[in-house]
């Protein structure tokens, strides 16, 4: 049965994707769609309204709604990283980066840093550059209610993709080819915005690059917690306090940001990981993460293979692991 096992006994990593992917989609759908028949089912008996459409356009255009589904979607990918981790690779959470200790909390304070500060500067040159003017910001009479969840979507969202695209993805790619193990998990990470609003070639490309950082952040620290903190205050600050749309999705901001006119130096509708700006930054920062940062020798598989700058096996026999 090699067609689905390596020399190991370990299903190849490209059935656990086949699995894992699908299932990601299914199970978010069916929760998903409960929550809208209960929540829907309330607003009626609640309200007295009756006419579907109606109910329907308020529940699409709900905070609530877009904050739940978002928290959602992120539980049910942490429970089936960690359901396929456990039970098909049957490895501690440790060994997929997810380390808990001083190290960890330090690289994730790192990251929330490093995130923040990079998003503030694409603001600031958007600003600068007349790509962005800040309006005069009103308000909802729920901001803070809003503010807070969707700090705790956001958290989620950290959480949940970075546990996938690099924990998970990367750690079952383990015995390949680093350039596989940077490419793949990033392509798919990408892809999983495909269905974002305003996606183009250019947004792809970006987050394609984002994964790319976010990666060598894991096998340069060996765990995921900077790439966390780091994806945690990038959306957020975009979001809740810049007022600008976070990969197509729009959300009150503290500030109110209006774009003057759509190019691929403000991203448009997709918002700054759709612009050249965005490019340009993190194409500097994987340069400065590769120049001044070294592998951390945690013992653990990942980190000691990316220290020696290889791989595990020899090239097409990692490459046959897939």
């Amino acid at each position: 049965m090699k067609i689905f096992k390596n020399k190991y006994g370990e299903v190849r990593p490209v059935w656990k994707l086949l699995l894992i992917i699908p299932a990601f989609y299914l199970f978010t759908g069916m929760l998903i769609i409960c929550f809208a028949f209960f929540y829907e089912l309330s607003m009626m008996l609640s309200s007295g309204i009756t006419d579907p459409a109606v109910i329907t356009e308020k529940f699409l255009a709900s905070d609530f709604t877009r904050i739940t589904a978002g928290i959602i979607q992120n539980l049910v990918m942490i429970a089936l990283v960690i359901l396929f981790w456990k039970q098909m690779d049957k490895k501690p959470l440790s060994q997929m980066g997810l380390t808990f200790g001083k190290s960890g909390l330090t690289d994730l304070v790192y990251g929330l840093i490093l995130g923040a500060v990079s998003i503030t500067i694409v603001f600031v040159i958007m600003l600068l550059t007349g790509q962005i003017v800040v309006e005069k910001s009103v308000l909802k009479p729920n901001f803070v209610l809003v503010f807070l969840g969707d700090l705790l979507m956001m958290i989620f969202v950290g959480v949940g993709e970075e546990m996938f695209s690099r924990g998970y993805c990367m750690s079952i790619l383990r015995r390949s080819h680093t350039f596989i193990i940077l490419i793949v998990p990033n392509v798919i990470f990408s892809l999983l915005h495909i269905f974002n609003s305003n996606i183009g070639v250019l947004p792809l490309f970006n987050i394609f690059l984002i994964g790319v950082m976010f990666s060598l952040m894991f096998l340069r620290r060996g765990n995921i917690w900077m790439p966390i903190g780091y994806h945690i205050t990038w959306n957020f600050l975009q979001g809740s306090i810049f007022g600008m749309p976070v990969s197509g999705g729009i959300t009150g901001g503290l500030l109110t940001t209006r774009l003057v006119g759509e190019n691929i130096l403000n991203g448009g509708g997709f918002g700054p990981e759709g612009s050249l700006i965005v490019t340009g930054l993190i194409l500097v920062s994987i340069a400065v993460l590769l120049t001044f940062t070294k592998s951390k020798d945690t013992g653990e598989e990942m980190a000691a293979y990316a220290g020696a700058g290889g791989t595990v096996e020899a090239g097409s026999e990692a490459q046959a692991e897939m």
